[in-house]
C-alpha cells in the first residue's frame, strides 16, 4: 500500500520543482524530504527521481503517480468534507487569503455573520496576493483563496484548484480635485485618458495583475504613465490623490467602504470591471465551512453597493448577470429565500468564470436546492431585466432564464434560507426583476 503523505510530497516535488522548496513549503528539511521520498520509491518498486544538474527531476514513472496522485488527494478531501457535512454543527478552522479591497469592505460583515451563526467555527484570515496564496492554497496553507482578474488577463486554471465568480467591480479613477494636477471637472463625463498624460501616478507593482493592467490602459491611450509612487496600499493611493500628488485607479468596492474621498472619482472609458473570485482546493467545495464562508461573502457582496456615491447619472453601469430557473407546477413557481433576505427570487446565481448558460443552470440549483437539473432538458425561457433588489438606483439585474427537468426533491442548502411555491398573488413578495417574470408567465396563462 502506498503512503498518501509521501505521494503528496511527490506530488509538491512535480510542482515547486526542487527538494529545498517542498522542504520550505511543508516546514521539513531537505533530507527529510529526500528520505521519504526514497522510502516511496522502494514501495512503488520503480525510480522515482533522477539527477539533473544540482537537483532531480522526476521520471516518467513518477509523473504517473503524480497524475493519479492528484485525483487520491481529491477522493479525500471529498471524503472529509462528507464527514463534516455530516454533523450538525460547522466547525474547526477555516484559513482564508485575502487581498485588501475585500479585507476592507467585505471581510468585517463575513466575520459578524460567521460568528453569529457558526461561533464554533474559527476563520484565521491572512493579507496575501492571490498568485502566492494559491500555492498556499494547493499546500494546504489555505483553505480559501480571495482572488482577482483585471480585463483581458484572466488567470490560467490552476490544477488542484477551482474557482468560482464572486463579483464584478466597476474600476475608477480618483484624481486630485485641486493643484497643478487637477483635471476631469465635470462628474458626469468619463475622463479621457489622453488629458490625463502629464499628471504623475501611484500604481501597484508593474510585475502585478493591476499594475500591468493600469499601464497597458495607459498606453493603449497614447501616453507612457509618470509612475512616481508605487505600491499597492489603496488606502495611500487616495490619500496622494486627495492631497494633490498623484492619480490612482481604485476599485469600486473599496470606494463605496471607505469615506468620499476629497478627490475626484471619474468613470473609466469604457467602465471596465475586475472580477472577484473565490478559490479552494479540488474536492474541498462541499466542506460546510467553506460553503458557510462563501455563503456569507455573496451577502455581504450583495449588501455592499459597489458603485462609488454619487455615481454620474450618465454613467453607464453594467447589470448583474444572473442565470435563473423557471420551474411551474400546478401554476405555481418555485422560488427562494436567501438567509438574511426579506423577498423572494427565482432560483440561481451567478456565472463562474468559463461556465455556459446551462453549466451554471446546474450547478447553482444543485448547489442551492439539492437537485440534479437534467441539461438536455433546458430551454431558454426569456431574459428579463429590472432595478436590482437592494442596489443604489440605477443598478440593474438581467435575469436569462430556462425551464428544465429535475431529479429530487427541492430543498434549502446552501445560502437558501426557504423554498416556497407562489402564485400571481404573491408578486409583492418576490424582486423586482420576478415582478416582471410574473408579469409575463401570468399573462401567458402558466403562472396562477
Amino acid at each position: 500500500m502506498l503512503d498518501v503523505h509521501r505521494l503528496r510530497l511527490l506530488r509538491e516535488l512535480d510542482r515547486l520543482g526542487t527538494l529545498a522548496a517542498v522542504a520550505r513549503a511543508l516546514s521539513y528539511s531537505p533530507s527529510a524530504v529526500s528520505q521519504q521520498l526514497s522510502q516511496l520509491e522502494t514501495e512503488t518498486g520503480v525510480t522515482l527521481l533522477e539527477s539533473a544538474g544540482r537537483g532531480v527531476r522526476l521520471t516518467a514513472q513518477a509523473r504517473i503517480l503524480v497524475a493519479h496522485t492528484e485525483a487520491i488527494l481529491e477522493r479525500l478531501e471529498e471524503a472529509e468534507a462528507d464527514l463534516r457535512a455530516s454533523l450538525t454543527e460547522v466547525r474547526g478552522t477555516l484559513r482564508v487569503a485575502s487581498f485588501q479591497s475585500v479585507l476592507l469592505a467585505l471581510v468585517p460583515e463575513v466575520l459578524t455573520t460567521l460568528a453569529s451563526r457558526h461561533p464554533g467555527l474559527r476563520v484565521e484570515i491572512t493579507h496575501q496576493d492571490a498568485g502566492d496564496a494559491f500555492a498556499g492554497l494547493l499546500a494546504r496553507d489555505f483553505d480559501v483563496v480571495l482572488g482577482e482578474e483585471y480585463p483581458g488577463a484572466a488567470r490560467p486554471p490552476v490544477p488542484g484548484a477551482r474557482t468560482r465568480l464572486l463579483a464584478s467591480d466597476e474600476l475608477f479613477l480618483v484624481l486630485p480635485a485641486r493643484g497643478p494636477y487637477a483635471r476631469a471637472e465635470s462628474a458626469t463625463v468619463p475622463a479621457r485618458l489622453p488629458d490625463l498624460a502629464e499628471v504623475p501616478w501611484i500604481f501597484d507593482a508593474a510585475d502585478t495583475a493591476p499594475g500591468q493592467w493600469v499601464r497597458d490602459t495607459c498606453r493603449a491611450a497614447g501616453f507612457e504613465p509618470d509612475v512616481r509612487y508605487t505600491g499597492s496600499d489603496l488606502l495611500l493611493q487616495i490619500h496622494l490623490a486627495e492631497t494633490g500628488h498623484a492619480a490612482a485607479v481604485i476599485p469600486g468596492l473599496l470606494l463605496a467602504a471607505v469615506p468620499p474621498p476629497a478627490a475626484r472619482v471619474r468613470a473609466l472609458p469604457g467602465h471596465p470591471r475586475r472580477k472577484l473570485t473565490t478559490g479552494v482546493r479540488s474536492g474541498a467545495a462541499a466542506d460546510p465551512a467553506i460553503r458557510a464562508f462563501r455563503a456569507a461573502l455573496s451577502e455581504a457582496i450583495n449588501a455592499t453597493a459597489t458603485h462609488p456615491a454619487p455615481a454620474p447619472k450618465e454613467a453607464q453601469v453594467t447589470p448583474i448577470d444572473k442565470i435563473a430557473w423557471i420551474r411551474l407546477e400546478d401554476g405555481k413557481i418555485l422560488s427562494t429565500r436567501s438567509r438574511g433576505k426579506d423577498v423572494y427570487y427565482l432560483p440561481g446565481g451567478k456565472r463562474e468564470p468559463g461556465e455556459t448558460d446551462v453549466q451554471t443552470l446546474v450547478r447553482e440549483i444543485r448547489e442551492e436546492l439539492d437537485v440534479a437539473i437534467a441539461p438536455d432538458s433546458a430551454r431558454h425561457a426569456g431574459t428579463f431585466e429590472a432595478q436590482a433588489h437592494g442596489h443604489s438606483e440605477g443598478i440593474t439585474v438581467r435575469m436569462t432564464c430556462y425551464t428544465a427537468d429535475y431529479q429530487g426533491i427541492p430543498a434549502p442548502s446552501s445560502e437558501i434560507d426557504e423554498v416556497i411555491w407562489l402564485t400571481y398573488a404573491d408578486r409583492d413578495r418576490v424582486a423586482p426583476v420576478d415582478q416582471v417574470i410574473f408579469d409575463h408567465l401570468h399573462q401567458s396563462g402558466e403562472l396562477t
